[in-house]
């Protein structure tokens, strides 16, 4: 299989979508089963293989306004119009925009009849309200982007987001079917000697096989957790609680941080009063 993932921001970044990339393409050198390659519009400090670069244009620098985000979806476009064209010997099975926006043009127009895939990193476009467009310029930039966001995901045949909670938002606010919306959490990087990762879980809504072996020898005294998160529900605070009281044998201090208002609901939960 060859996979081909169209990114804004590739290399040093290492949070979101661009920290996934990292450990998709670390993983992927290892694998004989899935080719894939990264074409960014990122300046890398040295080459890498199967990473290919595209020019950020000047004319579309300020993605900012909103003739900006509609030229930089179609500057996009044709960087991987040209690609395609230039590396035909490749046949890519799918091509997947880690920014959903950015495939605008490619969703509408096509790209030689090969399947497109996009990726929602997160809920900011979708509660972009007509109301906050008449308030604030930025409010009219994010009115478009949500409208080249949902009109982008009608065709392509998965939609991957980052959360379960995004995953229901996404379907619900752009009215999509529940089976082409898959979940494909960032994830984490660990050192070599603590992880065995299965790469063939790439795309797929199931959880790597992960082994750990914990630096930690003395468990007697209570593991320190710390939950930092404004919006507590929309962190997974609940799946937290859940993940803590299923492990059996040990103790946990648990600490939030976060606003008051917004955790009420957990500090009165059952599951807070274990340890």
């Amino acid at each position: 299989m060859r996979v081909l993932i169209v990114a804004q921001t590739f290399g040093r970044i290492i949070n979101g979508p661009a920290k996934l990339l990292n450990i998709l393409y670390a993983t992927m050198q290892q694998n004989k089963e899935i080719d894939l390659h990264i074409l960014t519009s990122s300046s890398l400090d040295k080459p890498m293989p199967n990473v290919h670069t595209i020019s950020a244009k000047s004319w579309i620098t300020n993605i900012k306004l909103p003739l900006g985000k509609i030229k930089h979806s179609l500057h996009y476009h044709l960087c991987v119009k040209n690609f395609l064209k230039t590396h035909e010997n490749l046949k890519f099975d799918v091509i997947i925009y880690s920014d959903a926006a950015n495939g605008f043009w490619s969703s509408l127009l096509g790209l030689n009849h090969h399947k497109i895939a996009l990726m929602i990193n997160d809920d900011t476009y979708l509660d972009a309200s007509i109301e906050s467009a008449v308030k604030t310029h930025k409010g009219r930039g994010n009115l478009l982007h949500r409208f080249l966001e949902r009109s982008a995901t009608k065709r392509p045949e998965m939609i991957v987001v980052c959360s379960h909670y995004l995953r229901k938002k996404t379907i619900k606010y752009y009215g999509l079917n529940e089976s082409k919306v898959r979940v494909q959490r960032c994830g984490m990087i660990f050192s070599h000697d603590r992880i065995t990762l299965s790469p063939k879980n790439i795309l797929m809504e199931i959880d790597p096989q992960v082994t750990i072996k914990p630096t930690r020898k003395n468990f007697s005294s209570p593991i320190n957790v710390l939950f930092v998160k404004s919006d507590q529900e929309r962190g997974g605070l609940n799946e937290l609680f859940h993940a803590l009281t299923a492990i059996h044998g040990y103790k946990f201090c648990l600490t939030i941080i976060g606003p008051v208002k917004n955790s009420q609901t957990y500090f009165n939960w059952p599951y807070s009063e274990k340890n």
